[in-house]
Parts: C-alpha cells; sequence; structure tokens
C-alpha cells in the first residue's frame, strides 16, 4: 500500500491552539516524534501560524508531515476552489494532502455543492485527498448519489468512551480512512476508571497509552492534542501497546457508554449543526493534557 495520509497511524491536533509560541513548540515536538499529520481547520483560526512552523521546518530541512484542514460550514456556498487556496497560502504549502468539509449543514444542497468544489479542488491538484467529518451515512450516501465520489477520510468521534461500531463498519464498507478526534474520551473520567487502569497495569502503561491503542484495535488513527512535548512523545509511544481482544471488548463493555462527549450529546446533522458550540464538553468532565 502506497504512503498516505489515508493509512497513517496518528496525527497531530491543533485546537484551540493559538498561542504562537505554544503552537510552534507542540507542532515541532511532533514532527520531531514523527507524527504522521497535523491536523488543522479554518475554525481553529491559526493556519497562519501553523503555515509559520511549517516555514520553519522545511528551511531547516525536517520532513513535513502531512497537512490536513477542514472547511467551516459558513463557506459551504462560496467558492470552495478559492477556499482550498486561501488554506494553501496560510499554510505555507504547494498543495494539501487532504481536506474535509468540517461538518455537515442543515441544508444538504450545500453540503454538496462543497463536495462537488472540493472533488473538483483534487482534479485540479490543490489537494491530494478529500473527506468529510462528522458526516453519518446518510449524508454521506446522499453525496456519493448527487456526484458518483465517496469521501476518503471521515473524521469522527471515537474513543473507548464513545465507540460507534455501526460507524465504523459503515466507513470500512466505502474504503474510507477513519480519524478519530478525541481519542481520549472523557479523559479525567478515564483516568479513575478501575477496567482501564487494570488494564494499563498490565501492560505496565498509562491509561492514555491504553486508550489511543484502543483506537488502533479498530483501525482509527486517533488525532491527538497537547502542548507539553513530554506528553507529545509519549502519545506517540503509545502506539506500541497492543490489547488483546479481550480487552478490547471488556472496553467496550465497561467503559463504552453510548454517547458523544459533546455537552449537548450531539454529534450529527440537525443538532450539530444548529449550534456553533456543539462539541463543547462538560467543563467538569473534560481535561486536555
Amino acid at each position: 500500500m502506497d504512503k498516505s495520509i489515508l493509512n497513517s497511524k496518528i496525527g497531530f491536533g491543533t485546537y484551540q491552539m493559538r498561542d504562537e509560541t505554544e503552537l510552534f513548540n507542540a507542532i515541532m515536538c511532533a514532527i520531531k516524534n514523527k507524527y504522521d499529520f497535523i491536523d488543522t481547520a479554518t475554525y481553529y483560526k491559526n493556519e497562519k501560524l501553523i503555515g509559520k512552523v511549517i516555514k520553519y521546518a522545511k528551511k531547516h530541512n525536517f520532513n513535513i508531515p502531512y497537512i490536513q484542514t477542514k472547511i467551516w460550514v459558513d463557506k459551504f456556498d462560496k467558492n470552495i476552489i478559492n477556499e482550498v487556496k486561501k488554506s494553501i497560502k496560510n499554510l505555507n504549502v504547494d498543495y494539501l494532502d487532504s481536506i474535509l468539509l468540517h461538518r455537515p449543514h442543515t441544508n444538504m444542497e450545500l453540503n454538496v455543492k462543497a463536495w462537488i468544489g472540493l472533488i473538483k479542488a483534487k482534479e485540479l491538484g490543490l489537494v491530494h485527498h478529500i473527506g468529510v467529518s462528522n458526516f453519518d451515512r446518510d449524508m454521506i450516501e446522499i453525496l456519493y448519489n448527487e456526484t458518483g465520489v465517496y469521501p476518503e477520510i471521515n473524521q469522527i468521534e471515537h474513543s473507548a468512551t464513545y465507540c460507534r461500531l455501526d460507524r465504523l463498519n459503515y466507513n470500512k464498507s466505502i474504503n474510507a480512512s477513519i480519524q478519530g478526534w478525541r481519542p481520549l474520551g472523557l479523559l479525567s473520567e478515564n483516568l479513575e476508571n478501575k477496567t482501564l487502569k487494570a488494564i494499563a497495569r498490565r501492560h505496565k502503561c498509562s491509561v492514555t497509552d491504553v486508550l489511543i491503542s484502543f483506537c488502533k484495535n479498530f483501525n482509527v488513527i486517533p488525532i491527538v492534542k497537547s502542548s507539553s512535548c513530554e506528553r507529545i512523545t509519549k502519545n506517540k509511544k503509545s502506539l506500541k501497546i497492543k490489547l488483546t481482544k479481550n480487552e478490547v471488548e471488556l472496553i467496550l463493555l465497561k467503559v463504552n457508554t453510548h454517547e458523544p462527549t459533546t455537552s449537548a450529546k450531539n454529534d450529527t446533522f440537525a443538532n450539530l449543526s444548529l449550534s456553533n458550540s456543539w462539541y463543547k464538553t462538560k467543563k467538569t468532565k473534560y481535561k486536555m493534557i
């Protein structure tokens, strides 16, 4: 299989990272630790800052990871080719390795319009791979029915806290590479979970290691984020942990809540599209590291 962002092992997330120094140090640490790709989005408002890091890394002959961004719904009715070109310029790259529609719009016609725009962007060589984020089966089937093109990537919430086997199976059936956002789930709760702690002791690793390894068992590419270089390094090493089939089944039975970690428990289509804060977790439960 040819190496591409589609068969990556781990990605580095940049949501809420807007401090220039913090972002620079974090991304350079991720680059040095050979993370497969950097994930951003126009909604994160940090493309230009990431572009500065990429420019520095190129100048100093570092191997640049794949670069992925996402287009927010307020641009779905705009000229998508122009939006892609803006991101390319902001990120200081010649092309994008992948670009996704960040979330579905309540107007399905706009979803289709934006998807057609991404198809054209790929045909023009502006991007190598195109996909979606937080799109469910029905929405993806509409995109396919209208264009004959399935997304190559679907970035969805996936963790030990919230694992949807139906979504995983569907995306695999259309050969979409699955990326998992918030792969640590409700971390504060998971760090104290007896089942996860017992598995971690068995493998002589941390609970965080177990959570990242859990994604690997489903061929989901975890997108992890941290401002700590020590943690960024440890997260990459978590891929070496191999959970047993029984351990994975136990996590599904004891840890999986079958509910999104978002504050309103929304993660798809209409509900998701009605609020700009749909993915914010309850502050008492979610802890970033």
